[in-house]
C-alpha cells in the first residue's frame, strides 16, 4: 500500500497502473475508492467490461454525484463496452465481474456479444436522456423566470431523472416545448397530436402577444393559438396600450422564428426519423404567416424565409419539393370550388425558388466524386435521383402548363416572369448533367 501511495504521490500513475495485482485492484476499489483510476487500471489491462461496469456503477450511484459527472461516467462506460466489443471479434465470451455490495465481493460469469450490444444500446439511451436533462438543468440555472422547488432542482442536478419524470415533471411543467420534442424523438413516440400541439406553441411563443393593423392577421393568429397555452394571449388591432405586444407588421419576429425552426429541425430531422418535424404542417403554418406578413406590406414580397429555414435545417430538397407540391395539389383539386388563384401562383413561386436553391446547391458539388460514401445524400446526387429517368424535368414542365391554366387575369406579367424562372432552372439542371 505504501508503494501504491508513493507512486501516486510522485506522479507515477502510469507505472502504478501497469502493476497487475489483485491487491492493487482491491486497494483502488475499497480503500482509495477512486473509480476513474480503477477504470483506467481495467482498461490498461484490457479488462474493458469491468471498466464499463465500474463506470456504470458510479453513473447510477445513489450518492451525491453531479449530473455532469454522471454523464461523463456514462460516456466512459460506453467507450469501455465498445472497446470490449471491438476486441471480441472471435466471438469468444468475455469475463465480466459484478460487484455485490460494499465489501467488493464479486461473481465471474461470461458475457456474450449480444449482451455487450444490449448493454451499449441501454447506455446510449441513458446517455441521450441524461444530455437532455443537462439542457433542462442549464435552462433552470440560467433563467430568472423558472420557479422550481429546491427538492426538484437537487434531483435534476444530482441524479439521473427517468424519462417519464423528465418530460412530465420538468419539460412539460416548465413549458420547454423544444425539450419535449427532443424527448419524444429520443423515445421514438410517434404522438402526432402532441407533436403538432408543441409546434403550434413554439410558433406562438415567438409571435404572441401581438398587435397588427390587419383584421386578416388577427383572424390567422387567433386560429393559430387555438388550443395552445397561448390561447389567452392578446392579438390586438391598431393600438397596444401597454406597449408589450410584438408588432407583427414589423416582421421582427421572422428572424427568431426562422432560426428556431432551423435549429430544432437539425436536431429532430436528422436522427433517422422525421415524425417530430411535421413538415407538411410547418410548411402550411409558416407559409401562412409569410402570406399574412406580405399582405400588410405594400412593397415586394418578403424573402421565402420558410423555405430558407427548412434548407438550413438540412431537410432534403426532394422531401421539401414533395411537401410544397402536395400543398399546390390541394389547391389544384379545389379549382372548381373557386380557389384563390393568386395563392396557387404564390405556391408555384415558392416551388420555383426551391428548385433554384436546389440547382445552386448541386452546382457546388459539381466535379466531385459522387459515386458513394458520405456524398450520397448531397444535393447533387439527390438531384440526379430526381431527374433520372426524367421525373423532375417532367414535373417542371407541368408547373409551366399549370401557370398557363391559371390565366392572365390572375397573374399578369408576374406569370411570365415565373415561367421564365422555371425555364431557366430547367436549363440549369439539364446543363448540370452534360
Amino acid at each position: 500500500r505504501s508503494m501504491y501511495e508513493h507512486l501516486l504521490n510522485t506522479n507515477q500513475t502510469d507505472t502504478l497502473l501497469r502493476i497487475d495485482s489483485s491487491s492493487l485492484e482491491t486497494w483502488l476499489e475499497t480503500e482509495k475508492r477512486d473509480y476513474d483510476l480503477l477504470r483506467r487500471y481495467y482498461s490498461f489491462h484490457n479488462r474493458n467490461v469491468l471498466a464499463g461496469e465500474i463506470m456504470m456503477k458510479q453513473a447510477e450511484s445513489e450518492e451525491n454525484v453531479h449530473l455532469k459527472e454522471r454523464i461523463q461516467c456514462l460516456t466512459r462506460a460506453m467507450d469501455s463496452f465498445s472497446a470490449a466489443l471491438q476486441t471480441s471479434h472471435s466471438r469468444i465470451a468475455v469475463t465480466r465481474r459484478f460487484i455485490q455490495g460494499r465489501d467488493g465481493f464479486f461473481d465471474d460469469q461470461k458475457v456474450s456479444l449480444s449482451d455487450l450490444n444490449s448493454r451499449i444500446h441501454s447506455i446510449q439511451e441513458k446517455l441521450d436522456i441524461a444530455k437532455i436533462q443537462q439542457r433542462v438543468l442549464n435552462i433552470v440555472e440560467l433563467s430568472e423566470n423558472v420557479d422550481l422547488e429546491p427538492a426538484k432542482s437537487d434531483c435534476l442536478a444530482y441524479s439521473l431523472v427517468n424519462v417519464s419524470d423528465l418530460y412530465n415533471e420538468y419539460a412539460s411543467v416548465l413549458n420547454l416545448f423544444d425539450i419535449c420534442l427532443l424527448i419524444i424523438e429520443t423515445c421514438r413516440h410517434d404522438q402526432r397530436e402532441t407533436i403538432t400541439y408543441l409546434w403550434k406553441n413554439i410558433i406562438c411563443e415567438e409571435i404572441l402577444p401581438s398587435v397588427t393593423n390587419s383584421e386578416s392577421v388577427v383572424d390567422f393568429l387567433n386560429n393559430l393559438k387555438h388550443n395552445t397555452l397561448f390561447e389567452t394571449s392578446d392579438v390586438l388591432i391598431g393600438e397596444d396600450p401597454n406597449g408589450q405586444c410584438e408588432k407583427f407588421d414589423s416582421g421582427e419576429w421572422i428572424a427568431r422564428l426562422k432560426n428556431r425552426v432551423s435549429t430544432l429541425g437539425k436536431e429532430l430531422y436528422n436522427t433517422g426519423t422525421s415524425f417530430t418535424f411535421p413538415l407538411d404542417f410547418l410548411v402550411m403554418e409558416l407559409e401562412g404567416l409569410r402570406k399574412q406578413y406580405d399582405d400588410v406590406r405594400d412593397d415586394i414580397p418578403s424573402q421565402p424565409w420558410p423555405i430558407q429555414s427548412f434548407i438550413e435545417a438540412e431537410i432534403p430538397f426532394s422531401v421539401l419539393l414533395e411537401s410544397y407540391d402536395r400543398l399546390l395539389s390541394e389547391y389544384s383539386a379545389s379549382r372548381l370550388q373557386g380557389v384563390d388563384y393568386s395563392t396557387q401562383f404564390r405556391r408555384l413561386s415558392n416551388i420555383s425558388y426551391l428548385l433554384e436553391a436546389w440547382a445552386e446547391a448541386a452546382y457546388s458539388y459539381r466535379g466531385l466524386d459522387l459515386s458513394g460514401g458520405s456524398s450520397t445524400n448531397n444535393p447533387a446526387t439527390e438531384l440526379a435521383r430526381a431527374v433520372n429517368p426524367g421525373g423532375l424535368l417532367t414535373r417542371i414542365s407541368s408547373y409551366r402548363s399549370y401557370l398557363d391554366g391559371i390565366g392572365e387575369s390572375a397573374v399578369d406579367n408576374a406569370g411570365n416572369d415565373l415561367v421564365s424562372r422555371l425555364t431557366k432552372v430547367e436549363v440549369e439542371i439539364r446543363d448540370f448533367f452534360r
